[in-house]
């Protein structure tokens, strides 16, 4: 079989085990929502084989498209893929046996810090209507990513230091995930109906080349984006905060590979 290209690295750690977690079975029928790179729809197509299928959805067109060649390419006649919102989910009632879905984040509906509902939960609210009797969901949400928080903190020192004002607080940035824990899932799927509850955290362990490609990776996720519009805004550097930020992934970890660690929480109900 040709091995798909996914994201690679936690992703595909984390999409395993999220499948391993879920447990579909031969000939089930499972629903992927927020699918990304196939991290997690590719291991559940091998579990459910070819009497199941695996129907991705994602609501970003370059990912319904990239991951939609890649099933083709690779041969997997049980998966597609479909650009949709999970809100408002165009299927059937009853009509999965399985939902999994991996670090789409639920911080627009819940507040994991007080662990209390901030808005009416719809994904929830649709996973329920398209499970079958009986149908389990499964899903994973970051604990903690220790790579981001220590990138976020080497921005947020050269913004402030940079700052017009020397007296002022240390520059606020975005988190950039969806930080969630164990306590939240469990209230997030009992208030959905669901019985039979674990959660269960995960911790592993991943490795950039070097500096540099950290630098890389996290431009990739989200930090280009907005710091383009704090370049626009306010006239950033982002050539001289690149050279101050490899800088100091070097201090905190060395020359060479850099290493970090990710933690997820994964929570599985059964409807």
């Amino acid at each position: 079989m040709i091995t798909p290209q996914t994201w690679g690295s936690y992703w595909d750690y984390f999409g395993e085990h999220l499948v391993d977690v879920a447990r579909p079975h031969g000939g089930a029928s499972v629903l992927d929502v927020g699918t990304g790179g196939g991290s997690t729809l590719y291991p559940a197509a091998l579990d459910v084989g070819p009497s199941g299928h695996v129907t991705g959805i994602d609501m970003f067109f370059p990912s319904v498209m990239v991951t939609s060649a890649e099933i083709k390419r690779c041969g997997f006649s049980n998966a597609d893929m479909l650009m949709m919102d999970a809100r408002n989910m165009g299927f059937a009632d009853e009509s999965f046996d399985l939902m999994i879905s991996g670090f789409i984040g639920w911080d627009d509906w819940f507040d994991f810090a007080t662990c209390k509902h901030i808005a009416e939960d719809r994904i929830m609210e649709a996973t329920w209507r398209i499970l079958k009797k009986g149908g389990r969901a499964a899903i994973s949400g970051w604990v903690v990513q220790e790579d981001t928080e220590k990138f976020r903190a080497i921005l947020a020192d050269y913004l402030s230091e940079r700052a017009s004002d020397p007296t002022t607080d240390k520059v606020r940035l975005p988190l950039m995930y969806s930080k969630e824990n164990d306590k939240g899932w469990k209230i997030i799927m009992s208030s959905a109906g669901f019985k039979k509850m674990k959660t269960l955290t995960l911790t592993g362990s991943f490795t950039d080349e070097d500096a540099d490609a950290q630098w890389k990776r996290m431009m990739r996720s989200g930090w280009g984006y907005h710091l383009s519009g704090l370049k626009r805004s306010q006239g950033l550097d982002l050539k001289d905060l690149k050279k101050y930020a490899v800088d100091e992934i070097v201090g905190l970890k060395g020359l060479g590979a850099i290493g970090y660690e990710r933690t997820v929480v994964f929570a599985l109900g059964e409807k």
